[in-house]
């Protein structure tokens, strides 16, 4: 019975891992942008979102806490990584009570960065 319940854990384990990294968790940014790993969270869900809403971030940074701050945070950040990729030509755009995500052009420099990174 125990060997069952282990199995089981894994495997809900497993399935948690997975769908952490469909929502972009424990994405790799490149370093160049020099972002904190809740930064890189938050661009590796605009990588693989169309749109980011609050709720989403919020799972992806805090679910696994009992006490999450304030859903505020999310907007703090978005200021945070606008202030480090604007300069790079890299855009977050603001949908107003939807949420946030990156125009196609910005996903494609963003990438492009990761790839030449990588390569070296």
């Amino acid at each position: 019975m125990i060997a069952r319940l282990r199995g089981e854990i894994a495997d809900k384990d497993e399935r948690i891992r997975q769908l952490m990294v469909e929502l972009g968790a424990g994405w790799s940014a490149p370093t160049v942008l020099g972002l904190t790993y809740t930064e890189a969270a938050i661009l590796g869900l605009l990588m693989r979102r169309d749109l980011v809403s609050r709720d989403m971030a919020m799972t992806v940074l805090y679910g696994d806490r009992s006490d999450p701050p304030d859903a505020n945070i999310v907007s703090v950040y978005i200021v945070k990584l606008r202030r480090k990729l604007s300069p790079r030509g890299i855009n977050i755009v603001t949908s107003w009570a939807q949420g946030w995500s990156l125009t196609p052009e910005s996903k494609a420099l963003v990438a492009s960065m990761r790839d030449q990174e990588r390569r070296s």
